[in-house]
């Protein structure tokens, strides 16, 4: 392995690289980073917040009034429509799907696929906003009572669910759908399924 610094102009640069001294495989995967004088493995959950990728980001620039789609080979990918993109924001985007999730799932939940960080971050979309569909891992068991769902990292811990929905395309593999109106951190769970209050 070898020890490289990211920053930001280097070598998978971006605002969000605030880690320090990473150790990188000759692959090109993280194994491990220091932060703050503490050393975390890819697996250690105490690096919250933490985005590591599994490989490359994509980034991709386009006419924010034609829209645009940026896909990954995992099946991951991001619609923005004419429109969405507000004024004065460079039109660019940045998908980077993660080695790890940045947070571990919430009470009852179980992460369903791969964990994705869209950039730039924060960036707030007209209506009606930018549609992410993700994928999910083939050996995710969803039962009658459970659903899948796409729900957005807010700060380093807090999963914010987004209203989702699921599909299966022809070759089987499945992924879930929702539409956000901000960029962030994301990742597709299993979670306990909502049944609608009949007096609402």
């Amino acid at each position: 392995t070898q020890t490289a610094v990211l920053s930001q102009g280097g070598a998978w640069a971006s605002d969000w690289w605030q880690a320090g001294y990473l150790e990188v495989s000759s692959g090109g995967y993280i194994a491990s980073f220091t932060r703050g004088g503490q050393t975390f493995v890819a697996a250690d959950p105490s690096g919250l917040g933490c985005r590591i990728p599994s490989s490359p980001p994509v980034t991709a620039t386009f006419d924010p009034a034609q829209g645009h789609t940026v896909s990954l080979p995992s099946g991951l990918t991001v619609f923005i429509p004419p429109g969405a993109w507000p004024e004065g924001v460079d039109p660019s985007v940045t998908v980077t799907e993660l080695l790890l999730p940045p947070a571990p799932a919430p009470p009852g939940a179980a992460i369903a696929g791969p964990s994705a960080y869209f950039e730039p971050s924060g960036v707030v979309f007209n209506p009606p906003g930018v549609t992410l569909s993700m994928s999910v891992h083939a050996q995710t068991v969803v039962l009658v009572d459970q659903q899948l769902q796409v729900q957005r990292l807010q700060g380093t811990s807090t999963w914010v669910p987004l209203a989702s929905s699921s599909r299966t395309l022809p070759n089987g593999a499945r992924l879930v759908d929702a539409v956000t109106m901000t960029f962030s951190s994301y990742t597709p769970l299993v979670v306990a399924l909502t049944v609608p209050d009949p007096g609402t």
